[in-house]
């Protein structure tokens, strides 16, 4: 399963002609610029107790295994975008059995 926890992203010097960014000026430039955030994640599953996290690198490569708990038949675990500084933002998350 793939869980994906998607802040805002813009890029770098992008530019609105207002404050709600509805009129795009200037699309910016590399590198791209991720909101911080975190969310508590509850997904129900037979056998929660089954299933490994791992954080994935924007290319789908598996970073390191995300704690989680089991909480009855759900699966907890805090999806952050910055849990793993070290190799920049974090937006995916995939869940696999043992």
């Amino acid at each position: 399963m793939l869980v994906t926890h998607l802040t805002d992203l813009q890029n770098t010097e992008i530019r609105y002609a207002e404050r709600a960014r509805q009129t795009l000026l200037d699309w910016g430039k590399l590198p791209h610029l991720v909101r911080a955030g975190k969310a508590q994640v509850r997904i129900q599953l037979q056998d929660a107790a089954d299933y490994r996290i791992w954080a994935l690198s924007t290319s789908g490569q598996r970073l390191a295994e995300v704690p989680r708990t089991v909480e009855g038949d759900h699966l907890v675990f805090t999806a952050d975008v910055a849990i793993l500084d070290q190799h920049g933002a974090v937006l995916t998350y995939e869940i696999a059995p043992r």
